[in-house]
């Protein structure tokens, strides 16, 4: 995993009440606080509303009150009036490996400089790119900048025991995704060829999500491997040939997505013919925690597949449950003997070791645990007898579990 250069021009302290942290980074970063029960005061756009009107959206993981909550206070243009009112104790930018420059240089046209945020707060600078998967690495650059490094590994070891599980039944799949962005629909004429018309992730960089569930990406075939994404005509869509396509729509002059798919090229593509298009919410060169968490729920959806966990936040055994009844178990942490239990099962025992698949037969059972998962649960000896609930991630949780007692 690739790790960037952190940079602060001032100590960060480890203030005993909540930390105020503006991050100029659109979604990525302030998902990543979010991951690590910090809520930052800004993680809006760089981009000044009144004149551009860009805005990233946040994945519905993250529920409302949080998106509303850090919404309009972020970092836009070059006003650093804002900034400075939201009292952050903390200012993270985004530094480019390639020219050096930083985020607020880049999108102030040197208006706003690192220097200048230094004078309102520290300021910590993060390499950027990273590589894939770059929400990962920032969570450890994050969790080191702001003195949580205790918080970083149980989200690794959580993304690795979900990911594992749920690769044990979609590795080896056929898929294609599309971001469309502007193919500008027109009654007569269905799409418009041009550029612009979207962009197809590849596994070297912006696949990240499903490089790790092992999936087979098609994408067009003239592309470079290392590219972040590759930008599509309305002519190279038709190379996402793959029996499953996974569409995100992230432009609202395309219309509702029954009448894009309706239309040429889309319309002639093996996935929307047979009906297995899902909406996976992937943004062009945009990654955090929880939209990589809405992606991994989209995949398993699409292949029928129920995501389980142990209840409680302390060292989650996770479950991927297939159609059929056969179901993956990997525990975030060394678990030894494990017994599964409940209504309808003999007692299940199984051995657990982190991160690696256990595989177990629900039989007829299996529609019933992922349906009503309370009434079954996972005796460890680490924690004991603990029930099972559908495993979804939440940034609410995530700030509760980290909310000081009263």
């Amino acid at each position: 995993m690739d790790g960037g250069v952190t940079a602060t021009r001032r100590p960060v302290d480890r203030p005993s009440r909540p930390r105020r942290i503006v991050a100029t980074e659109p979604i990525g970063i302030g998902e990543n606080l979010l991951a690590l029960g910090i809520l930052p005061v800004g993680a809006g756009s760089f981009f000044d509303w009144s004149t551009i009107g860009y805005f990233c959206p946040w994945s519905e993981l993250v529920e409302a009150p949080i998106r509303e909550r850090v919404r309009d206070i972020g970092y836009y243009g070059t006003n650093t009036e804002l900034i400075a009112a939201a009292q952050p104790d903390l200012i993270l930018d985004l530094r480019s490996t390639e020219d050096g420059r930083t985020g607020s240089e880049v999108h102030s046209s040197g208006r706003c400089s690192y220097d200048d945020l230094c004078e309102i707060a520290p300021t910590a600078l993060f390499d950027r790119p990273l590589g894939a998967p770059g929400f990962l690495g920032r969570i450890e650059q994050l969790g080191t900048a702001l003195r949580v490094e205790d918080r970083v590994e149980p989200l690794l070891a959580s993304w690795r025991a979900r990911t594992r599980a749920l690769r044990e039944h979609v590795a080896g799949q056929t898929v294609s995704a599309l971001n469309m962005t502007a193919f500008g629909i027109d009654e007569g004429r269905g799409f418009a060829p041009g550029l612009g018309a979207g962009f197809a992730p590849t596994l070297g960089a912006e696949g990240q999500v499903f490089s790790a569930m092992g999936l087979e990406l098609v994408s067009p075939a003239a592309h470079r491997p290392a590219q972040e994404a590759v930008q599509l005509t309305a002519g190279s869509v038709g190379e996402l040939s793959a029996p499953t396509l996974f569409l995100t729509l992230d432009d609202p002059d395309l219309g509702p997505v029954h009448r894009v798919l309706s239309q040429r090229p889309l319309a002639g593509l093996p996935a929307v013919r047979t009906g297995r298009v899902f909406d996976y919410r992937w943004m062009h060169a945009r990654s955090g925690w929880f939209s990589a968490h809405w992606q991994l729920d989209v995949i398993a959806r699409a292949f029928g597949i129920s995501r389980l966990r142990t209840a409680g936040s302390a060292a989650p055994v996770h479950l991927a449950v297939a159609p059929k009844g056969k179901a993956a178990v990997v525990s975030t942490v060394e678990c030894g003997t494990a017994t599964l239990s409940g209504p309808g099962i003999p007692e299940i025992r199984l051995d657990l070791d982190a991160g690696v698949p256990a595989m177990v037969d629900l039989g007829d059972v299996a529609g019933d645990v992922c349906a009503f998962p309370e009434g079954y649960s996972l005796r460890t000896e680490r924690n004991g007898a603990r029930r099972l609930t559908l495993d979804r991630e939440s940034a609410l949780e995530r700030l509760a579990q980290r909310r000081p007692a009263a």
